[in-house]
């Protein structure tokens, strides 16, 4: 259960610091989001500016401008796109910023659909480790709870061990000095039992010759 424990216990550690540079990694992706869309942004403005005034420089609208661009843009060649010359006229400079602005809002637009999508896989990344974090921290909980008690039962065990051995060395030595005793006993039976005998017939002798005495 100690080794279980301090496993889950590295186990967490390494979640955090891998939750930890998953995070940085998002905060770094964000804000290359951020100065991204920022360019964009600007690129359009800056576009949509020269397209105005283009537009009050050749003295027509906006949108016949445009216009004209988009037609010129269909009828020219793909080759002869590359170029753009001041003879003609404001229709394939527009079609150019057109082109641009268009770019710039696609790119743009992909930035946020990759954003949100970072985003969100940021967020289940997130939601995953503190899943894991909560499922090894309520191991950490039941293993310690788990060997708190065992821990306590050893103890009791090593206690109860103890006063039993010290019943057992005390019927043991109970048990010795019976054995000398009974040895003793034993090992003098005849010795005791002569002895005995001598004293039984010393009073039959005593009590025969105290009879004799009181007759006469």
């Amino acid at each position: 259960m100690t080794e279980e424990v301090a496993e889950a216990k590295k186990d967490i550690v390494q979640l955090e610091v891998q939750l930890k540079r998953a995070s940085e990694n998002r905060e770094q992706e964000n804000a290359d989001f951020q100065k991204t869309v920022a360019e964009q942004a600007a690129t359009q403005a800056v576009l949509k500016t020269a397209v105005e005034r283009l537009a009050k420089f050749y003295g027509a609208s906006l949108a016949q401008l445009q216009s004209k661009a988009l037609e010129q843009t269909a009828q020219t060649p793909p080759m002869a796109q590359k170029t753009y010359e001041k003879s003609s006229g404001a229709g394939g400079v527009m079609a150019m910023i057109e082109t641009l602005i268009d770019d710039a809002k696609g790119l743009e637009a992909s930035s946020r659909k990759d954003e949100q999508q970072e985003q969100e896989q940021h967020a289940t990344l997130v939601a995953d480790n503190n899943a894991s974090v909560k499922a090894l921290q309520k191991i950490i909980v039941t293993k310690s709870s788990e060997k708190a008690e065992a821990t306590q039962d050893k103890g009791s065990t090593e206690s109860d061990l103890s006063d039993n051995q010290a019943i057992i060395a005390g019927l043991a030595k109970y048990n010795a000095n019976l054995h000398s005793e009974c040895d003793y006993i034993q090992n003098n039976f005849s010795t005791r039992q002569s002895a005995r005998q001598e004293e039984i017939e010393a009073a039959q002798q005593a009590k025969s010759i105290l009879s004799g005495a009181s007759t006469r």
